[in-house]
């Protein structure tokens, strides 16, 4: 495994303690040394990056990097999972790849249930997939925020569709959030 796809693992919501495992089996296969010995080096680079051989130093460069985004990135979920607002967030092939507490409870899906669906999943009425899906790739292809009402049960919500972009200016994400309104 090489440091991007730690970093896609950091993005995705991977826990420190997976990514560390992860990097631990990477530096292993990297070296051909024993887990145990890998964990061991990587624990001791933590505590005094000093002692590290020059030739690990890019990697573990690279791997605190990696750990300090998982960090932000737990620290965000947390609190996106406190606000009231139901947040679902689409990859380019727009399927779900997160959803908060209060989008699983709009939706009456967990999120191990959503994770990896489209939108079709959600329960909307036939019109309302179709506005929604429509403003979906409207975002996508715009990338320019789309902002829609949706009705679920007797409930109406205010959605906005957010693009994500890169730093070439490309979307790479859509972030939905649905706000009940009065």
């Amino acid at each position: 495994m090489c440091v991007a796809e730690l970093a896609r693992s950091a993005v995705s919501g991977a826990s420190i303690t997976e990514l560390t495992n992860l990097a631990v089996d990477a530096l292993a296969r990297e070296t051909g040394v024993r887990p145990a010995a890998a964990r061991h080096t990587l624990v001791s680079a933590a505590q005094s990056t000093a002692d590290v051989d020059e030739t690990l130093r890019p990697f573990l460069d690279s791997l605190t990097s990696v750990l300090a985004l998982a960090q932000r990135m737990e620290t965000v979920h947390a609190l996106m999972d406190e606000v009231p607002d139901a947040i679902v967030r689409f990859d380019r092939d727009l399927r779900c790849v997160y959803v908060n507490s209060s989008g699983e409870r709009l939706l009456q899906l967990n999120a191990d249930q959503l994770l990896g669906l489209s939108v079709s999943a959600f329960g909307l009425s036939e019109l309302q997939r179709g506005a929604y899906e429509l403003a979906l790739h409207l975002t996508l292809r715009t990338a320019h925020e789309q902002r829609l009402e949706i009705r679920i049960g007797e409930q109406n919500y205010s959605t906005r569709l957010v693009p994500e972009l890169s730093i070439d200016q490309q979307v790479v994400a859509i972030v939905s959030i649905w706000r009940a309104l009065p």
